[in-house]
């Protein structure tokens, strides 16, 4: 009887060991799983970096809808107009925790103009603290990291704000906004 506890211990503590050398690792390429919205393709891009420590998750995933967003025919006055609930994101994860970010592929562009990104803003009161009204970036930001007991799955309703300047050249203009779960 001892025999098999020591047996039942041993395959435990392989297990374990295991599973913590997959939770916490260094990687050097910070190749994380990474959805794209835009206004007019979905695309998947990794990540590359300097090494760092990735959050505990041994799986994890990001997926938004919708994966297009029109937002339709705008005056070039300088108003800010509001989407709310614009995007969901859902980040699932397997591990202890997870966390999401989020950036944009660059300004505006059409063929005949650009719009500059630190027009386009985002917020989302599910991260925890809220996010109130900040600038996308080109470079990923962190929208929140939530901690969890081996399988998890967490919305994030994103709201957008978007202002054409005064004189922009009419136009279809596009960007791609960028969701990192890791």
């Amino acid at each position: 009887m001892k025999e098999s506890y020591n047996i039942l211990f041993a395959v435990f503590s392989i297990i374990f060991i295991v599973a913590s050398i997959f939770s916490v690792y260094a990687d050097s390429s910070n190749s994380s799983n990474s959805t794209n919205t835009t206004n007019t393709t979905n695309v998947t891009r990794n990540l590359t970096g300097n090494a760092v420590v990735q959050p505990m998750s041994i799986w994890v995933s990001v997926s938004e809808t919708p994966t297009t967003i029109n937002f339709g025919s705008l005056n070039a006055d300088g108003t800010e107009h509001t989407y709310t609930s614009a995007t969901n994101v859902t980040v699932s994860a397997i591990g202890l925790s997870a966390s999401l970010y989020t950036s944009v592929g660059g300004n505006f562009v059409s063929s005949s103009d650009t719009i500059p990104v630190s027009n386009f803003k985002y917020s989302c009161s599910d991260a925890s603290p809220a996010i109130s009204k900040t600038s996308f970036t080109t470079t990923p930001t962190l929208v929140d990291t939530f901690s969890y007991f081996l399988v998890n799955t967490k919305t994030y309703r994103m709201n957008y704000y978007l202002t054409v300047p005064v004189n922009t050249q009419p136009g279809t203009y596009s960007t791609t906004v960028i969701y990192t779960a890791s």
